[in-house]
C-alpha cells in the first residue's frame, strides 16, 4: 500500500472514532456557531424586539430566538404567515409601513401642494390652469 493511501485510511478511522466519542468543537465556536455570528443574531433579535414594542407592547425577549419573536409579532399583530416565514413576513410588514408613511403629503400642512390647494401659494397666477381652477381670479 502506498503512503498516501495509508494516511487516507487512518484519517477515515480517526474521523469515525471522533464521531463515536463526541469529538470537541473547534475553538472559537459554540455548538458550531461562531461568537461573531451569535452576536450578530442577538443584535438583529434586539432590533426586531424594539421595533415591535410600540405596536404590541413590552415583552420579555431575553430567552427567545429570532424566529420565535417573528412568530409572536405576527400573532399579536394579526398577520397571517406560513410557518417558518414569520420573520420575513414581519420584516416585509415593517418595510411597507415605513414607506407608506413617507408618501403622504397631507401630514405636512406647509407642503407646497397643501399651500397651493388652500390658495395661499399660486406660482402660476394668471395662467390658464389657474383661471380654470380658481375661476379667473
Amino acid at each position: 500500500m502506498k503512503l498516501a493511501a495509508q494516511f487516507a485510511v487512518q484519517r477515515r478511522r480517526l474521523e469515525r472514532l471522533g464521531k463515536s466519542l463526541g469529538a470537541p468543537k473547534p475553538r472559537g465556536t459554540m455548538d458550531g456557531i461562531s461568537f461573531k455570528r451569535a452576536s450578530r443574531q442577538f443584535a438583529i433579535r434586539d432590533r426586531l424586539a424594539s421595533a415591535l414594542k410600540p405596536h404590541i407592547g413590552t415583552f420579555d425577549h431575553a430567552e427567545m430566538t429570532l424566529s420565535e419573536i417573528g412568530a409572536l409579532g405576527c400573532k399579536r399583530l394579526g398577520i397571517k404567515s406560513r410557518k417558518g416565514y414569520e420573520l420575513h413576513t414581519l420584516q416585509g410588514y415593517f418595510a411597507a409601513k415605513r414607506t407608506a408613511g413617507t408618501m403622504d403629503s397631507a401630514s405636512n400642512p406647509n407642503s407646497a401642494v397643501n399651500l397651493y390647494l388652500k390658495g395661499i401659494h399660486r406660482p402660476f397666477k394668471g395662467s390658464m390652469v389657474d383661471k380654470y381652477i380658481h375661476g379667473g381670479t
